[in-house]
């Protein structure tokens, strides 16, 4: 009984251990954008892949959410990899099928994908702040397909972005504001001493 649990025990750590390594190698889908734009401005939102270093990428489908109260989508540039190993040759990308939500989809036409790089670009979206606030970014659905045809696996992180009033109209608001409180402060007497 205890070779029993002893092999048990060590089956369940190699398990855990090859979980865990497999785990460690895992892709990461990447969210990069400004900390702050201010309302009416246009700004980008990169989405890379990294950490390919033991797996390559053939194929990418990707819903990116955002908050549509705040931001407009505007546009979608698929960005190829230094092998030119994507670009939307079906144009399946870049459409905004639900409110808030962007569809990012490419096949490679790469047949060997021993040269490929271990992090690259995948798309550039471009956004127009529309309204003062805090918007987040966050990858709401993935599917990534490695050479072989075999799901990937990867993480992905989430990215905020603070839309702030343009700097001419805080200038504006700030000189308002000085311009009343200098209306009605208490004006100083002239005192007259003989």
């Amino acid at each position: 009984m205890k070779n029993l649990v002893k092999k048990l025990a060590n089956t369940g750590g190699l398990i855990l251990c090859l979980f865990m390594s497999a785990q460690s190698n895992a892709a990461i889908i990447n969210l990069e954008v400004a900390d702050s734009v201010g309302i009416g401005s246009s700004f980008d939102l990169i989405v890379s892949i990294s950490d390919l270093s033991l797996d390559d990428l053939s194929v990418f489908d990707i819903d990116v959410a955002f908050d549509d109260t705040l931001l407009t989508f505007t546009n979608l540039s698929l960005v190829a990899d230094p092998w030119g190993s994507f670009h939307d040759q079906f144009g399946l990308s870049g459409e905004e099928y639900l409110p808030g939500l962007v569809n990012i989809l490419d096949v490679s036409d790469l047949l060997d994908f021993s040269g490929q790089a271990d992090t690259f670009v995948l798309a550039i979206l471009s956004f127009d702040a529309i309204a003062m606030g805090n918007a987040s970014f966050s990858v709401a659905y993935q599917d990534l397909v490695d050479g072989n045809g075999l799901s990937l696996v990867a993480t992905s992180d989430s990215t905020n972005l603070s839309v702030v009033p343009e700097p001419g109209s805080m200038a504006m608001f700030l000189f308002g504001l000085v311009a009343l409180v200098s209306r009605y402060s208490p004006a100083k007497k002239n005192f007259i001493t003989k």
